[in-house]
């Protein structure tokens, strides 16, 4: 099963998107900020991440560099 990793600060969205996959079919994880994402990330097992793209205190573009710095075969969707 893929297992997707929705990084995004507005709970509303995390909430929306997470049912949305989860219903069909995937395995979802959560983070509300970058270096919640990061750790999650390290921790191995996503195999791809879905983030926004203005957040706080870091921004999903440099979420994007430090994700493919750690792992370039990880997509990374940008929202």
């Amino acid at each position: 099963m893929t297992k997707i990793l929705i990084v995004d600060d507005e709970p509303r969205i995390l909430l929306l998107m997470k049912s949305l996959l989860k219903a069909n079919g995937f395995e979802v994880e959560t983070a509300k900020d970058g270096p919640a994402a990061l750790e999650i990330v390290r921790g191995g097992g996503i195999q791809i991440v879905v983030t926004d793209l203005r957040m706080s205190p870091m921004d999903g573009m440099m979420l994007f560099k430090e994700i493919k710095a750690y792992d370039a075969a990880i997509p990374v969707i940008l929202l």
